[in-house]
């Protein structure tokens, strides 16, 4: 039954520490997780959700980093990770994330963004450009 669903909304889990594991979500296509202040670990297991459209993880104010495979998923079209003030760095691996037109990074502690179209660090990168940043960051035009 659960290899059916397509959103799983688990915002405002307050005491959430890890996301569950998503192997037996395969059909996956938006995973909100808002406001899920303790938050600190995702499950690896989300680089295998190939259906993926939609990550939010806004507010998420305990999460360092997003696991590596992560960057793989080329459906994902919209990562929001507004809030996340713990996260200091997005992986040059986000570049394979081929559907990705919005990114929202405001409030976040990142502080360089690879700049693909010219193999460099954007080292004025604001937080505050937010989604704005990513067509030109990617290397892509809306």
């Amino acid at each position: 039954m659960m290899e059916k669903l397509k959103i799983l909304n688990l915002s405002h889990s307050k005491y959430l520490k890890s996301t569950p594991d998503f192997t037996k979500l395969p059909n996956l296509e938006k995973l909100i997780m808002k406001d899920c202040p303790s938050l600190s670990d995702v499950h690896p297991s989300i680089g295998d959700l190939k259906n993926l459209h939609l990550i939010n993880l806004k507010g998420c104010t305990n999460l360092g980093n997003l696991p590596r495979n992560i960057y793989q998923l080329k459906s994902v079209k919209t990562l929001n990770l507004s809030g996340c003030s713990k996260i200091d760095k997005l992986e040059e691996d986000i570049v394979q994330m081929e559907s990705l037109t919005t990114l929202i990074a405001e409030n976040t502690a990142v502080t360089q963004v690879l700049d693909v179209t010219n193999n460099e660090l954007l080292t004025s990168y604001s937080p505050f450009w937010g989604h704005a940043i990513v067509s030109s960051f990617l290397g892509r035009r809306e």
